[in-house]
């Protein structure tokens, strides 16, 4: 008997704990089932589940072709982010920059840090 696609999908989830890059993609056609089986992953593991591309969407949507090129990684961490509750170390790094910046702009100008 053939083993169930939720448990082959924990399996790879466990082999890659061991490995640098964690990246595991579930392709199939449309309607094969790649979204319940992520529902049952998820329920069993307790761990999030995001829907990217529609996070990406929404974000991306009022950005020129440019930012979005230039905004993708920083907007991908922040929605991994949020979903796992920890922020990436590059947007800790963008936060404290503008910390930064907002406090030598209270000193000369209180300039807006966006």
């Amino acid at each position: 008997m053939a083993e169930p696609l939720a448990d082959q999908v924990l399996r790879k989830i466990g082999e890659a704990r061991e490995l640098y890059h964690r990246l595991i993609l579930i392709v199939g056609p449309a309607g094969s089932g790649k979204t319940s089986i992520l529902k049952n992953v998820s329920a069993s593991t307790s761990a999030p589940l995001v829907n990217v591309n529609l996070e990406l969407s929404h974000r991306l949507l009022d950005l020129t072709e440019r930012q979005r090129a230039l905004q993708l990684p920083r907007l991908l961490g922040e929605i991994v982010g949020e979903a796992t509750g920890e922020l990436p170390a590059a947007t800790l790094g963008a936060q404290a920059g503008e910390r930064d910046q907002s406090a030598r702009g209270r000193l000369t100008a209180s300039s807006a840090v966006t």
